[in-house]
C-alpha cells in the first residue's frame, strides 16, 4: 500500500486568505470572529462570525462562478498547487484525481435564485452543478481520474481526505487534489438560529458559554504517493496516516450522547495508523461549542483514550474563525499541521472555564508551545456523519511490502421503489415493452412507509422515505448476521431533498430570518437522507454521501475498497432522489464472496471491478469513458470478447460503443437522477439471474455485463458484473 504524504497547502478564512495570515494571527492568540458585513442579520441572536474579506481587486478567471464557495475554493488552490512544487504538464492526467467536500454548494447563489423567482419558480436552477465549485479543477489540471463530491455536511472535507488517502493507498492515483468549502448563507444563519445554537459574541468550545459560531472558508491538501513525492524530491509537510468513519444512528441533529459513535470513529482511525494511543498526543476536537457536542465529545474522547486521556491536549480551530462547515476538517487540518511544523497548538480563544462534562486538557486563550508528531483530527456531521483522520509528520520507513489481500465481491441482494414499479415483476414486464408510447408515471402521488414500526418517520421528506423504506425491505429479507457497526451505507444523489429547502428558505423570506424552521431545517443538508436512513434502521457502520449524476456508481468504487480492507461485512449502496422530473430510490447489497457464503446468502452477481475518469469541456468525452472501460477491463483481465452486453446510462453525451450500441434504459424508463445508476445495475442483475428473462429483453443468455455511464458534468463510469457460479438460475 502506497502512503499519502502532504505536499501543497493553502487556507482561506476569517483569519487570512492565506497561510502566513493565518499564522500570525494564531501566533498572537488573535480571533477572526467579527461582525459580518455581507448580509442583515439584525434580526438574529447574534451577527458575529467567521466572515472572509478579500479584495476586489483580485481578478478570477472566467471558469470561475462568481460565488464566494468556488472563489475561496479558487484561492485556496492556487496557494496548495505553488506550495506543491507541482509541474502540471509532468503530470499523468489520468493519474490525478479530486476529491472534495462541501455542506452547502453553491448555496449563495441558489438563494438569490430562490429570492429572484419568488413566489413563481418558473425559471430552472441548475442543481446538478450547485455542488460542483471545484470543477474549474479540470480546466486548470487537466485531471482525468475520478472527481468525487462529498456532501455529508461538516463532515464532507474530512471525508475527502480519507477518501483521498484510499486512492493512493490502493494505487489508483499518483496525486489527489483534497479540498473543501463553504461560504456564509441566509438559510445556515436561520436554521442555527432555530435551533437557538448561536453564541452571540464568539464561540468558546467546552467553555462556560456555550454557541455556535458560523465560519466560511476554503482549505486545499495535495497528497501525493510517497514515491512520487520523493521522485520529484518535493517537500513534505505531512502524512495522512489514517481514517475511518462510522455512523451515530441516533438523532438528525444531535450526536449520541453516550459519544459511541465519536468512540468507535477514533478507536478505528488509530488502529488503522498502526500507532498506539498513547502515540497520540493531540486531538484537534470537533469542538462546536454546543452543549450536546462538547459533552459527547469530550466522553468519546475519554472513552476512546480511557487512561491515556488525561495526557492529552485539546483544542478546536472554531473559535479562531468559526465554523467553517463542510470546509472544517480540511481547515483544520492545514492549520494543525502548519502548527505542528512550529511545535504549537492553536488556542480556544475566550475560554472562561471548563464547562460542567467538559473536563480535558483544553489549550486556553493562548497558544500552547508543545512538541507532537501525530494528531487525531475530528469531523462530526448533523445525522450522526462521523470522520477522524490521523495525521503524522512524515518519516521515511523501509516497511515491509505485502501482498494486497483481494477477495471476489457479490451483490446478495437488492430493492427499490419507484412511481411505475415497486416490485420485479412489474419492473420485468415494463422493461420487455418494447419502448412507451407515453411516459410512465415519475411522481409518487402519495407515499407511505409499508413498516408499521417505522410510522415515527412518516413525515420525513419524501426522499428520505423512499431511501429507508427500500433499506428496510431489503434488510428484513436478507437478514444479515453481523453487528450493527459492521453494515454500512454508501449513497448517491443528484439534487437530494430540494424541495426541504425550498420549503424552508420560503419561509424565511416570507416571514423573516428570524422566524426559520427548527422543524425543518434538519432536512435540508444533503446527507440529512442518509442520517434518516440510518437512524431508521440502526446502521451504525461506514455512512457517507456524495453528489452527481450516477454517483452511486462512484460509492461502488468506494465500497470495493473498504470491503477488501475488511473493514466491514456488508454495504448498502443506494441511489436516491425527489424532483421535480422523477421520484425513486433502489439499493443493493455488496459483501465479500466469504462472508455471503458463511451465511448461505444467495449470490446474484459477482461485482468484478469498476473505474472512474473525469473531462473538461474542452475535452473529448468519447477518450474519457473509453479509457475508463479499459482501465476496468484492465484491473479484472477481462477481453472484450468476453462482454456479452453493454448497459449504459447518459443524456447528453453519447456512450463510446466498445462493443455495438450500448442497451440504453432511457429508452424503457424515464430519467431518474442518481436512481438511474442503482436502477441499471438491478436490471443487469436480473440478466444475469433470469435467462428466460434475458432471451426476450436482449435475445440472448448473458453472463458478462458492462455497465457505463457519463454525467452531464463530466464524470465517468465503468462496471464490470458477472453471473455468478451457480446452478439454480432461473431459467
Amino acid at each position: 500500500m502506497s502512503r499519502a504524504v502532504i505536499t501543497g497547502m493553502g487556507l482561506v478564512c476569517a483569519l487570512g486568505i492565506n497561510r502566513q495570515e493565518v499564522m500570525n494571527a494564531v501566533r498572537q492568540g488573535r480571533s477572526g470572529l467579527t461582525s459580518i458585513t455581507s448580509m442583515d442579520l439584525n434580526s438574529l441572536s447574534t451577527q458575529i462570525g467567521g466572515e472572509v474579506r478579500f479584495s476586489k481587486n483580485i481578478e478570477f478567471p472566467s471558469m470561475i462562478k462568481e460565488d464566494k464557495s468556488s472563489r475561496m475554493a479558487y484561492l485556496a488552490f492556487s496557494d496548495a498547487l505553488k506550495d506543491s512544487g507541482l509541474q502540471l504538464d509532468s503530470l499523468n492526467s489520468e493519474r490525478l484525481a479530486i476529491t472534495f467536500g462541501t455542506c452547502n454548494g453553491s448555496v449563495q447563489t441558489l438563494e438569490q435564485h430562490l429570492k429572484d423567482t419568488h413566489p413563481d419558480r418558473h425559471s430552472q436552477y441548475p442543481y446538478e452543478t450547485h455542488f460542483n465549485a471545484a470543477d474549474f479543477l479540470i480546466d486548470i489540471t487537466g485531471a482525468k481520474g475520478s472527481k468525487t463530491i462529498f456532501v455529508t455536511a461538516c463532515a464532507a472535507s474530512n471525508q475527502a481526505i480519507g477518501y483521498a488517502l484510499d486512492l493512493i493507498s490502493n494505487d489508483d492515483a499518483d496525486v489527489v487534489i483534497v479540498g473543501g468549502s463553504d461560504s456564509f448563507s441566509l438559510a445556515t444563519f436561520a436554521g442555527f438560529h432555530a435551533l437557538q445554537s448561536l453564541h452571540p459574541t464568539g464561540t468558546a468550545p467546552f467553555s462556560q458559554e456555550m454557541g455556535i459560531s458560523l465560519g466560511e472558508g476554503a482549505g486545499f491538501l495535495i497528497l501525493e504517493s510517497e514515491s512520487h513525492a520523493l521522485e520529484r524530491q518535493a517537500t513534505i509537510h505531512g502524512e495522512v496516516l489514517s481514517y475511518a468513519f462510522r455512523g451515530d444512528a441516533y438523532h438528525t441533529t444531535s450526536p449520541d450522547v453516550t459519544g459511541d459513535g465519536a468512540r468507535r470513529t477514533m478507536e478505528d482511525a488509530i488502529k488503522s495508523s498502526g500507532l498506539k494511543k498513547s502515540d497520540i498526543t493531540v486531538v484537534c476536537a470537533h469542538g462546536t461549542g454546543t452543549e450536546a457536542n462538547d459533552k459527547a465529545e469530550t466522553l468519546a474522547i475519554r472513552n476512546c483514550f480511557e487512561a491515556d486521556a488525561d495526557k492529552l491536549t485539546v483544542t478546536s480551530t472554531k473559535s479562531l474563525y468559526g465554523h467553517t462547515l463542510g470546509a472544517a476538517g480540511v481547515t483544520q487540518a492545514i492549520l494543525m499541521l502548519d502548527c505542528m511544523k512550529e511545535a504549537l497548538i492553536p488556542p480556544i480563544i475566550n475560554f472562561t472555564g471548563s464547562r460542567e462534562g467538559c473536563d480535558l486538557n483544553y489549550v486556553q486563550n493562548a497558544p500552547k508551545r508543545f512538541s507532537y508528531r501525530h494528531f487525531i483530527s475530528n469531523s462530526f456531521a448533523f445525522g450522526g456523519n462521523n470522520v477522524s483522520v490521523v495525521f503524522g509528520k512524515y518519516e521515511p520507513k523501509h516497511d515491509e511490502v505485502l501482498p494486497k489481500h483481494e477477495e471476489s465481491l457479490v451483490v446478495t441482494d437488492f430493492d427499490f421503489v419507484m412511481p411505475f414499479a415497486s416490485d420485479l415483476d412489474t419492473f420485468k414486464s415494463l422493461m420487455l415493452e418494447t419502448a412507451h408510447e407515453h411516459s410512465l408515471p415519475s411522481k409518487f402521488q402519495g407515499f407511505s412507509l409499508s413498516n408499521p414500526r417505522l410510522r415515527k418517520f412518516g413525515k420525513a421528506p419524501l426522499i428520505s422515505k423512499l431511501a429507508i423504506e427500500v433499506a428496510d425491505r431489503l434488510l428484513n429479507r436478507s437478514k444479515p448476521d453481523c453487528p450493527v457497526d459492521r453494515i454500512g451505507i454508501l449513497m448517491g444523489i443528484l439534487k437530494g431533498p430540494i424541495k426541504s429547502f425550498d420549503h424552508f428558505y420560503s419561509g424565511i423570506l416570507t416571514q423573516g430570518i428570524a422566524l426559520g424552521s427548527a422543524l425543518d431545517f434538519p432536512h435540508v443538508v444533503m446527507n440529512s437522507t442518509i442520517g434518516q436512513v440510518s437512524i431508521a434502521l440502526g446502521i451504525k457502520g461506514v455512512n457517507t454521501v456524495v453528489s452527481g449524476q450516477f454517483s452511486p456508481f462512484e460509492m461502488m468504487a468506494y465500497s470495493e475498497k473498504l470491503l477488501q480492507k475488511s473493514q466491514q461485512d456488508a454495504i448498502l449502496i443506494t441511489g436516491c432522489d425527489e424532483d421535480e422530473d422523477s421520484d425513486g430510490a433502489a439499493t443493493i447489497m455488496v459483501e465479500t464472496e466469504n462472508s455471503a457464503k458463511a451465511r448461505n446468502a444467495p449470490i446474484l452477481a459477482e461485482f468484478r471491478g469498476v473505474s472512474s475518469t473525469s473531462f473538461s469541456s474542452k475535452d473529448n468525452h468519447s477518450e474519457s469513458i473509453l479509457a475508463c472501460i479499459q482501465e476496468t477491463l484492465r484491473k479484472t483481465a477481462t477481453s472484450i470478447d468476453e462482454i456479452d452486453l453493454h448497459i449504459g446510462c447518459s443524456t447528453e453525451y453519447d456512450l463510446h460503443p466498445i462493443l455495438d450500441q450500448p442497451f440504453l434504459t432511457t429508452q424503457y424508463l424515464s430519467t431518474m437522477g442518481a436512481t438511474t445508476a442503482m436502477m441499471n445495475i438491478i436490471l443487469g442483475i436480473c440478466l444475469l439471474t433470469d435467462v428466460q428473462f434475458a432471451q426476450k429483453l436482449v435475445k440472448k443468455p448473458v453472463k458478462t455485463i458492462l455497465l457505463s455511464a457519463i454525467s452531464n458534468t463530466g464524470n465517468c463510469y465503468s462496471v464490470l458484473l458477472t453471473r455468478p457460479h451457480r446452478k439454480d438460475l432461473k431459467s
